[in-house]
């Protein structure tokens, strides 16, 4: 079943230790669908993309409510950073949430959010081919104590390190080196990230599950290498964009209609 808001409200939130394990993500977990199918489509993408939010449409319509339940078609679904560090935090949450079985829930919520299109074309036209590693890389940031209580999520929070991106305060009083140090740092700063770590939590609430310990996996940047190792793989594949699929290993770039889609699917369920 489909992730909506009405099927999360008053779901029994999953228990660590009993329904999930820290640092364990099952390998099924962006998999619906019989493995041993021998018809299957994998989805490479990116949610700080807005034609894989268009793309989302569609898959969410054909693929997962219509192909897989009733044929036997088999749907991987991987997250990739490829855009600006928007991209990273949101993947990185999506697997923090697949930690608790709860990645399509998620991946649902996440397609949801509306974004810039300014900062999203910005990101795509600066990072589009050596983007693969979301921006991150950089120096740690000072949030990353997994036992941070997950009251303390909020938006200034950067999981793929690197100096904050937080405006300065435009009626900050300070004078002297203070003051010429943050018209400094105020030229430096961009927007606040739309992905940020209270838009977040806010979302791991309405999937479902744990937010405490979302929160320790988000901080700790438990599986921010994971999330380098399926766009280095993406790459590797020759995926150079997103959305990206693979219908029985034939390479389809960018978004597919409903009318296509279903031509494509029915041509490879009649074989």
């Amino acid at each position: 079943q489909l992730p909506s808001k009405s099927t999360t409200r008053g779901m029994q939130r999953p228990v660590e230790g009993r329904d999930f394990f820290a640092g364990v993500l099952h390998p099924e977990g962006r998999a619906l669908g019989r493995k041993d199918s021998k018809s299957h489509v994998v989805e490479f993408t990116d949610f700080f993309c807005e034609h894989c939010q268009a793309a989302h449409d569609v898959t969410k319509e054909v693929v997962l409510k219509r192909y897989v339940p009733a044929s036997g078609l088999r749907f991987e679904s991987h997250p990739v950073a490829f855009l600006d560090d928007d991209s990273l935090r949101a993947a990185h949450a999506a697997l923090c949430a697949q930690e608790q079985h709860k990645y399509w829930e998620m991946r649902d919520l996440l397609f949801q959010v509306q974004l810039d299109p300014l900062k999203a074309d910005e990101a795509s036209a600066g990072h589009n081919d050596t983007g693969m590693d979301g921006g991150g890389g950089g120096a740690a940031d000072n949030n990353t104590d997994p036992d941070r209580p997950a009251d303390a999520i909020d938006g200034n929070s950067d999981i793929a390190g690197g100096e904050s991106k937080v405006e300065a305060d435009p009626k900050s009083k300070q004078g002297g080196k203070d003051e010429k140090s943050n018209k400094k740092k105020k030229k430096k700063n961009v927007s606040k990230s739309i992905f940020n770590a209270a838009l977040l939590r806010r979302l791991a609430h309405l999937s479902g599950i744990d937010t405490r310990a979302f929160s320790h996996c988000f901080y700790s940047k438990r599986y921010v290498d994971e999330v380098h190792r399926i766009s280095r793989l993406a790459r590797e594949l020759g995926v150079v964009g997103t959305p990206h699929f693979l219908i029985n290993n034939e390479h389809i770039e960018g978004t597919i209609s409903e009318e296509e889609f279903t031509k494509r699917l029915g041509k490879l369920l009649a074989h």
